[in-house]
């Protein structure tokens, strides 16, 4: 369920009538007051989610530092909000900064990091919205370390800014965040939509190349229980049909080489200790 991350009116005033109720009910024990609730949006049942999508790059970058360490790594990537759909953002490059790194943890110096961050052009700082790391072959729930630097972070924010942390494991299972201040909206897992860019369009034309086939178990007498395969045509169009009889088996013209397609190649600080990610006079703040 999507959250609200700062405070208003509204919100206050439901706070303060439900905080009043609780207290009103109450018996008191060592004279202590205890009153935690956990405050979610009414969409009147409606779904509520944001959409985050890598750009080919950006997915192949970030799943090469994923798979290409047995160590945490962390990284940044540059995002941007979809200017027709507020709810739509897209991640377009990776970049990873300086940083030391151990098998459960990943660390940066103030010095380096600083120097790289001044280092960037304009344009990929004022839009450095979105940090990964990867806990390798761990889980991808984040440490208590993990939420005190998200709340570092999302602390230096001003109302127009958004934010995205996404954690990711070698089994390629993930958690992600979305901080939203324009909306004030706070999206976890659960409410994020991930896409990457030709994801779909490649999955839905391999479909047409795709047969299915189920092994049923049949019974024969005297001779005990055997398998039968039953193949399953996925449905196809006019470009996978056979070939009319009349020219099937035909042979190509003395000297006509056969055609051949074209080749694809092989698609062969996160600060866990020390969650401070620099500041360029409150550089988080510069976001646009």
């Amino acid at each position: 369920m999507s959250k609200p991350i700062k405070m208003n009116e509204t919100l206050l005033d439901q706070i303060v009538k439900d905080f009043r109720a609780s207290i009103t009910a109450s018996r008191f024990f060592d004279g202590n007051v205890d009153f935690k609730r956990k405050y979610t949006w009414d969409t009147n049942g409606k779904e509520d989610k944001v959409e985050i999508t890598f750009s080919t790059i950006a997915f192949f970058k970030m799943m090469s530092l994923v798979h290409g360490f047995n160590t945490e790594v962390a990284w940044h990537g540059t995002a941007f909000r979809d200017e027709k759909d507020p709810k739509k953002f897209r991640i377009e490059d990776i970049i990873v900064y300086p940083q030391y790194v151990t098998g459960g943890t990943v660390n940066t110096d103030r010095v380096p990091y600083q120097s790289w961050l001044y280092s960037q052009s304009d344009e990929v700082f004022n839009n450095l919205r979105f940090q990964g790391h990867s806990h390798v072959n761990y889980g991808t729930s984040p440490s208590g370390v993990d939420l005190n630097h998200q709340e570092q972070i999302i602390s230096q924010l001003e109302d127009d800014m958004f934010y995205i942390f996404v954690i990711w494991n070698k089994k390629m299972e993930h958690t992600a965040f979305v901080y939203d201040f324009k909306t004030n909206t706070q999206y976890d897992n659960a409410d994020i939509v991930i896409k990457v860019d030709g994801w779909d369009d490649f999955i839905e034309g391999a479909r047409k190349f795709v047969t299915y086939a189920t092994t049923t178990p049949t019974t024969t007498a005297g001779a005990g229980v055997g398998a039968t395969t039953t193949i399953t045509p996925a449905k196809t169009d006019d470009k996978t049909k056979s070939k009319p009889k009349e020219t099937a088996g035909k042979s190509k013209p003395a000297g006509e080489k056969p055609k051949v397609g074209r080749s694809v190649g092989d698609y062969s600080g996160y600060d866990d200790n020390d969650p401070w990610y620099g500041n360029r006079s409150g550089w988080y703040n510069s976001y646009r």
